[in-house]
């Protein structure tokens, strides 16, 4: 946001010799960070200054040029040929002198201004438009300064402001205005602050009708006011307005347009007038519909459908609700008489309209950010103030508010010591009740503790921890001790977790590749590998404002997941695919119950290579994710069985989607099933191929590892890792070399991390690399003690498998 300094100075007293860098970093440390800063005015040097324009003369060589002769503090006046229509006598101008650097509105680029004979005329000087000062484009007249301006004073001193671009984070929207930003500022350099005039609507029956306003639903809208302005002068906007428009980036359009404009970048509250004329009968803050469209005033067509939330009368919608304008009920030239609105719209539709038509306008950036919906009324407020003073308009209805939810503002107890508990420092009473004060809280105080009410403007402080970071960025974050992190750390993660990262290596170690993808799905990709009425019977949990209709529901399984991933990589020309994830699933039964549940789904297809490493037309089978499966199970010495399963159930959801399906199961526990997924449903993913699918109830699985009754060393004494290789037959399970090492003493975890076979070896051998982890739960250990270990540990693989250490 582009903040004026001139123009925050209507609102604080702020010096004149003030250090605009220091300023800059004091804003930035406390409150939003200031990006950049640009004089404005700093290229006009001591040779454009203001002059008056004394006599006016016909130019003898061309009809459209006269002969201006201005004072402009030189000891004699300066005649200058001119072809500006708005030049007149007694106006107060820019004036260059020889030598001044001006803008060139061809290119932008500054230009010394050098004395030329125009048609026969000398000309030692020039009368500047707002082009030539790099105010703006504008290049169809020349700047008229206000009458009070001083002849001779540099044009720097007299117009020269300087801009400060302000990033303001999301979280505040009550800083994207000049008012939030001085409100800021004046707390910072303990300056009081100096507020807009406003005009209190009169209540009046004899005023003429007063606008009829509906609101479909409250969620969508929680408060809209309009308010009838008639006899409106609609030209352009006195200089001192557009020129604080154009300070803020904002282009003038016309008086009427640039006040709503204007207010919103004063107080920060977006307003929209309406052509009176144009509407026709009620207005209505509703959801479009899927047959209607709209035409916004940048002249495109957009079509609607009931995501969108739109301003409506009798003939259709003729605005995009806090975002932009319809084109039929714009203000135009002609117009004269308004429909002035100010509302407060739900973020989140705002902000998917917005990115929908790609319309981010400085109203959609402040609606999505959560304004206050105490905003309204002050906005209209001001705005009508504004429109009597500055066009001349008079009130023709009563002010209508609708606004039948009004927010109740969260109460917030705190102590001392909750916020030295937060911050690490001690702060006293007074000082906390100082800077609340002075940033606008309300505050009732006894013994000690404080209940603490925020000011309307501050949507974004909810809790306790808002509040201690509002005292701390004013007392200085660089005066926060700096102290190492205290309190105890925790060493071991829990069991669970231990377990899952376990799962998740032997997964890895079988040959599967781990993915990441999206909890949030839509309900279509889910109904297509769940049974038919699963989803009418147990509806996921959707979201009340999901940023992408693609991502508007919880996902009640991983099957799809995994189907779309393995879509992808056949796109991509992966030629083997076998991914799996770990994550949860969330589920709501028909009590409206929310569970979550933690899954592992894996996904097995692709084409077997030759020996070129080239695929060929055979493709993955039911067996070979079998065997990746059974390499995986080995891998945590599971004890587990297949059984078979009948498909003839198709509402069965655990084997729903399979031609051919195997339960696995711990004694007689079930905590999976892998099955080929039918063709149907493969191809609904793009998939052409056979795919197999492994789904795994992980808290079961857990279950059943921690009934193996593994010893588990505790402590926080230093773990020692080796590394070994072994020559075993090729026969031997590597699991059985897993199983010995695991029964030594101390042995912490055991990991297979490489197995060759091939030269030197014999054709039945094999070298199997692991890496053994030993920990004592009282002690370090030493080096000789693991290498006795290590030994009986050989001699046990020795004499029971055969295999001998490799050298």
């Amino acid at each position: 946001m582009f903040v004026s300094l001139d123009w925050l100075r209507e609102y604080l007293d702020i010096p004149t010799d003030i250090n605009i860098d220091e300023f800059a970093d004091r804003i930035t440390a406390a409150s939003a960070e200031v990006e950049g800063i640009r004089a404005l005015g700093a290229d006009w040097g001591e040779l454009i200054t203001v002059g008056q324009v004394l006599e006016i003369n016909s130019h003898p060589d061309a009809d459209k040029l006269r002969l201006a002769t201005v004072d402009h503090g030189a000891d004699t006046p300066s005649t200058v040929v001119c072809g500006a229509p708005n030049l007149a006598v007694d106006q107060k101008i820019a004036f260059a002198q020889e030598g001044a650097m001006v803008t060139n509105p061809a290119n932008g680029q500054l230009t010394k201004l050098k004395k030329a004979k125009i048609r026969g005329i000398e000309s030692s000087g020039m009368v500047l438009s707002e082009a030539e000062l790099g105010l703006s484009e504008a290049h169809d007249g020349i700047l008229v300064l206000h009458e009070s301006a001083p002849i001779g004073e540099t044009l720097k001193n007299h117009l020269g402001d300087i801009i400060l671009d302000v990033h303001v984070w999301p979280n505040r929207p009550d800083m994207m205005s000049m008012l939030g930003i001085a409100r800021e500022i004046g707390t910072i350099l303990d300056l009081p602050l100096a507020e807009p005039a406003l005009t209190t609507p009169e209540e009046n029956n004899s005023l003429g009708g007063d606008p009829v306003i509906k609101i479909a639903d409250t969620d969508d809208c929680r408060r809209y006011s309009g308010i009838v302005i008639e006899n409106l002068y609609n030209g352009p906007s006195p200089k001192w307005l557009q020129t604080r428009l154009n300070a803020a980036g904002v282009r003038s359009i016309n008086s009427i347009v640039d006040i709503t404009n204007y207010v919103m970048m004063e107080i920060g509250q977006p307003l929209h007038a309406f052509d009176l004329n144009s509407l026709q009968g009620a207005i209505e803050i509703r959801r479009a519909k899927t047959t209607e469209q709209i035409v916004t005033i940048d002249g495109e067509t957009h079509k609607l459908d009931e995501e969108v939330l739109v301003i409506a009368d009798s003939s259709g919608p003729i605005a995009l609700a806090g975002v932009m304008g319809g084109a039929k009920t714009e203000v135009t030239e002609s117009t004269t008489s308004i429909l002035l609105e100010a509302a407060h719209f739900n973020p989140a539709l705002i902000r998917r309209c917005a990115q929908r038509f790609n319309l981010h306008s400085e109203a959609s950036r402040r609606f999505e950010r959560g304004l206050s919906s105490d905003l309204v009324e002050h906005a209209a407020h001001r705005a009508l103030n504004l429109y009597k003073v500055i066009c001349g308009g008079a009130q023709n209805s009563n002010f209508v508010d609708e606004y039948s939810k009004p927010p109740t503002r969260p109460s917030i107890a705190i102590t001392p010591q909750d916020i030295e508990r937060v911050l690490g420092i001690s702060i006293g009473s007074s000082e906390i009740t100082r800077i609340l004060d002075s940033l606008g809280y309300a505050l009732d105080e006894q013994n000690d503790c404080f209940e603490v009410v925020p000011p309307s403007w501050r949507t974004d402080v909810e809790i306790m921890e808002d509040i201690a970071e509002d005292i701390v960025r004013l007392i200085g974050y660089d005066n926060l001790p700096a102290e190492p992190i205290s309190g105890p750390i925790p060493l071991w993660e829990s069991d669970d977790s231990q377990r899952q990262d376990k799962i998740i290596d032997s997964f890895c170690q079988a040959g599967f590749q781990e993915i990441i993808s999206y909890s949030l799905t839509t309900a279509e990709q889910l109904s297509k590998v769940l049974p038919d009425g699963h989803l009418e019977n147990y509806p996921p949990m959707s979201l009340q404002y999901p940023l992408s209709s693609e991502r508007a529901v919880l996902r009640t399984s991983l099957r799809h997941s995994l189907l779309e991933t393995a879509s992808q990589q056949l796109k991509e020309d992966t030629r083997q695919v076998a991914i799996f994830e770990m994550a949860p699933i969330y589920l709501k039964n028909k009590s409206d119950h929310h569970t979550e549940k933690q899954m592992l789904c894996a996904a097995v297809l692709g084409h077997e290579l030759d020996r070129w490493g080239q695929p060929t037309d055979i493709t993955f089978d039911f067996f070979r994710a079998k065997g990746l499966l059974d390499s995986a199970l080995a891998g945590l010495r599971l004890d587990y069985k297949y059984v078979e399963t009948s498909n003839s159930d198709p509402s069965a959801e655990v084997t729903y989607g399979f031609s051919n399906s195997i339960l696995v199961c711990h004694k007689d526990e079930t905590f999976g099933v892998i099955g080929d997924v039918r063709a149907d449903i493969a191809n609904e993913f793009g998939i052409e191929i056979p795919v197999t699918l492994i789904d795994i109830d992980t808290a079961v699985l857990i279950q059943a590892l921690n009934e193996r009754n593994i010893p588990h060393i505790g402590g926080n004494t230093p773990v020692v890792e080796h590394d070994i290789s072994v020559i075993v037959d090729k026969a031997t399970p590597a699991n059985n070399l897993i199983e010995i090492i695991e029964s030594a003493p101390l042995v912490k975890r055991v990991e297979i991390f490489d197995i060759y076979e091939g030269e030197p070896f014999n054709e039945n051998e094999k070298s199997v690399s692991l890496r053994i982890q030993w920990q004592a739960p009282d002690r370090t250990l030493t080096g000789g003690e693991v290498q006795t270990f290590l030994a009986k540990i050989l001699k046990n693989i020795k004499q029971q498998t055969g295999g001998i250490m490799r050298t």
